[in-house]
């Protein structure tokens, strides 16, 4: 039977919330739309990339269509050059999460940002909150000296932390350096501290889609080239005529686009920004395999490619349940703070 589920744990019988996880290309976003035909879903993004403006087909955001099909949270968002947290994310998050109860929806988290998910199912390590002042100080730094300046100070006053991190990672660095102003303590040393509970009222469900690896960097690669002729090219030119700094911005991030932005600088073939990107996202898709593999206690591991076999095995733990269902109805509301 292509599903596992860990521990032989039994599926609880009331979920106050849905997780759909698995590697980009998996299926995650068809299948949560074909579940809210049957079930009262809201679906909240849990990928760090769709959070974002400005590369639609790069990043596989809904349609339009789509988004009629059934209430969407968290999806396009934030302008291309707006750092965010993990810590921002949960806090979004979870005002979609009540948001979607309060309407009587199931709240349906479906991504592929494995720290997102262990957020949401673990707590955060409590880090302080860092205050204006610094963060208009590492701004300021960065738009008159540039990454560079950043990454050189958080090096002088934390060298481990540094090397922990890729010298244009913008979002990591500005983050990395903040929490060390803000506490003294580098990034690594708060993750390491007990987490704050989960804000999801319990119990959920976290379904996990991990087909076959092979099969997955095919359909992976298909679609990239899918989203080349589709007008992913567009939007990176696009970008890049409205931001000089492209590659620094953290949407640049999407599989993808720093090796067509190469492509528009005239500096690789097209087809030499195709291998490489294509490349890229298997390696992606492996850490992104092994994570969730390991990573997610109690997951419903569904193993096969095939959507009708998903769609079944989840309904079959949602047995029971309507578009008449109501959270509200079954109690699961509880209080938010």
């Amino acid at each position: 039977m292509a599903v596992k589920t860990r521990h032989n744990v039994a599926p609880p019988i009331t979920p106050a919330a849905l997780c759909l996880a698995g590697p980009t290309a998996s299926g995650k976003s068809s299948l949560a739309l074909r579940l809210a035909k049957e079930f009262p879903v809201t679906l909240i993004n849990t990928d760090s990339l769709q959070i974002y403006k400005g590369l639609p087909t790069l990043t596989a955001l809904p349609s339009s269509k789509d988004l009629r099909a059934c209430p969407h949270k968290l999806y396009s968002f934030l302008e291309p050059y707006e750092a965010f947290s993990v810590a921002r994310w949960q806090i979004f998050a979870k005002k979609a999460y009540f948001d979607a109860l309060q309407e009587g929806h199931f709240p349906l988290f479906v991504g592929g940002t494995g720290l997102y998910f262990k957020t949401l199912t673990e707590g955060l390590s409590e880090i302080p909150p860092i205050t204006q002042e610094i963060n208009r100080r590492i701004q300021k730094l960065f738009e008159q000296k540039g990454l560079d300046a950043l990454y050189q100070d958080l090096k002088k006053r934390c060298p481990e932390e540094a090397n922990r991190l890729k010298p244009g990672d913008t979002a990591r660095i500005q983050r990395s350096l903040a929490v060390l102003l803000q506490t003294g303590k580098p990034l690594s040393w708060w993750h390491q501290q007990p987490t704050k509970g989960s804000f999801l009222t319990p119990p959920s469900l976290f379904f996990t889609l991990l087909p076959e690896r092979s099969a997955l960097y095919q359909k992976a690669e298909m679609r990239f080239d899918f989203m080349i002729q589709s007008g992913a090219l567009e939007e990176i030119k696009t970008l890049m005529e409205k931001y000089p700094d492209f590659e620094k911005l953290p949407v640049s991030k999407a599989l993808g686009a720093r090796e067509l932005a190469a492509f528009l600088k005239n500096n690789i073939t097209l087809d030499e920004a195709s291998q490489k990107a294509k490349q890229e996202t298997r390696r992606y898709i492996k850490r992104q395999m092994t994570w969730f593999r390991h990573q997610v206690k109690k997951a419903i591991i569904i193993e096969s490619d095939d959507q009708d076999n998903q769609y079944d095995i989840i309904c079959k733990h949602l047995e029971g349940y309507t578009k008449n269902f109501s959270p509200r109805q079954k109690g699961l509301i509880l209080n938010e703070s």
